[in-house]
């Protein structure tokens, strides 16, 4: 039986400074200067708890104070012309990093120097047309947490203890984004990429004893890289009064997982995509299909099989608004995973239903009589894989259940074409 204290104390101050050189022709020079400081006061005091009297445990107790700031100082050039803006640079930061951990008499001293480029880059073809460009980089320093050799055995199943040869992780990324509208058809279009590449990267280092004990350690490790991309286009069709919606993604990560002192590279891959079709006549009836679609492969390089996930989901939804007053609505999803890697699937049906009926001037009141869940399926799912651990969840809920309501919308006069059903009201359940 152990008893810890803990007192907590964070400053941070930071400032910076700036200077523009006009060039002519819309052309500058940018000179700047950051410096930034994060002070942390920590001390946590265990203590074991034998009979009356608390035996302090100093291999387990810490009391440290750390320093964390950096420099930074930086020169850009832009161009700022009408249709585009282009900026590019670079920066060189100095960071120093000092911590005292007085119960050892032991001081930590670290100090990095980076260089650190920078490229931003806008072009607008349009007014509703435009296209971006960033490159960036940036450094994560070690925490003062991670680099201290303290054992923390706060959950005692699971120890963590610092490494104080951690070196800085050096992080490059990427982003490209295009998107469009055109408001004339109401047509719109949008897709990103994003890669981020980082050096040195920091991961914890797992290991596990014959008492399934596990100490975890922050290592560094050669590279992690992770890709992502996206599109959405959407486009209506009058004639039928018609909207539909096609959405793609995908997801690539690579990374690296250290257990047992053994380094494994691990591969994910999400793939997936949605198409949404919506249906609206008048103010009397509106009607939304969708289909959602997620494939997620890990492979991993050490002796497991690969994890094969495909998560589907299709729903429908109906608003019928008749005699003025009244609405139905009707939401219907149905949920579909499957784990190829055990050859299993689980199918879940929802339904809900509910009856409005709108009182009071302007339809500022409504009563409404539901049932969610009508189909009594009470089991929810979720399933994924990371870099070490595959995982399903299954959670028992409520079940089906009836639920008459008042809602009144205090904020219908203020906002009469807001949605009456959701937010800016008082809800009475009885």
């Amino acid at each position: 039986e152990q008893r810890s204290d803990q007192n907590t104390m964070n400053i941070t101050y930071a400032g910076t400074f700036s200077y523009t050189e006009p060039l002519g022709g819309r052309k500058y020079l940018e000179a700047n200067y950051s410096y930034r400081a994060n002070v942390n006061d920590v001390s946590r005091l265990v203590y074991d708890v034998a009979d009356e009297n608390d035996a302090f445990l100093d291999s387990l107790s810490n009391d440290y104070k750390s320093n964390f700031e950096y420099h930074r100082a930086g020169l850009n050039f832009r161009i700022a012309k009408s249709q585009y803006n282009l900026v590019f640079g670079t920066s060189a930061q100095r960071t120093n990093l000092h911590g005292d951990l007085h119960l050892r008499d032991v001081q930590i001293d670290r100090s990095y120097q980076n260089i650190l480029p920078s490229v931003r880059f806008n072009y607008d073809f349009s007014t509703s047309r435009h296209l971006r460009f960033d490159y960036e980089t940036n450094v994560e320093e070690p925490s003062i947490q991670e680099l201290q050799p303290v054992i923390d055995n706060t959950d005692q199943l699971n120890v963590y203890v610092g490494n104080p040869n951690l070196r800085p992780a050096y992080n490059q990324s990427w982003r490209l984004n295009y998107h469009t509208f055109n408001p004339m058809n109401f047509m719109s279009f949008f897709a990103f990429l994003d890669v981020d590449y980082v050096t040195n990267a920091i991961t914890n280092s797992r290991s596990i004893d014959e008492a399934f004990i596990t100490t975890t350690r922050p290592v560094n490790v050669d590279n992690n890289m992770s890709i992502r991309a996206n599109t959405t286009v959407s486009f209506p069709i009058n004639k039928i009064k018609s909207r539909f919606t096609f959405g793609g993604n995908f997801r690539n990560v690579r990374s690296i997982n250290i257990l047992d002192e053994i380094a494994s590279t691990i591969h994910q891959q999400v793939a997936g995509g949605n198409i949404r079709y919506g249906y609206r006549y008048k103010e009397i009836f509106d009607l939304a299909l969708e289909m959602r679609l997620d494939r997620q492969l890990t492979d991993y390089a050490f002796d497991q099989p690969d994890q094969l996930f495909l998560n589907n989901i299709y729903s429908a939804e109906a608003n019928l608004t008749f005699l003025k007053h009244f609405q139905f609505n009707a939401d219907f999803e149905f949920l579909q995973y499957e784990d190829h890697s055990r050859n299993e699937t689980r199918e879940i049906p929802l339904l809900d239903l509910s009856l409005s009926r709108f009182v009071f001037k302007d339809k500022s009141g409504e009563i409404k009589v539901s049932v969610d869940n009508l189909l009594d399926e009470a089991l929810g799912i979720s399933q994924t894989a990371s870099l070490n651990y595959f995982e399903r969840q299954t959670t028992n809920s409520l079940g089906r259940y009836f639920l008459v309501s008042f809602t009144y919308a205090l904020n219908k006069q203020a906002n009469p074409m807001g949605a009456m059903r959701r937010g800016g009201g008082i809800r009475i359940i009885r």
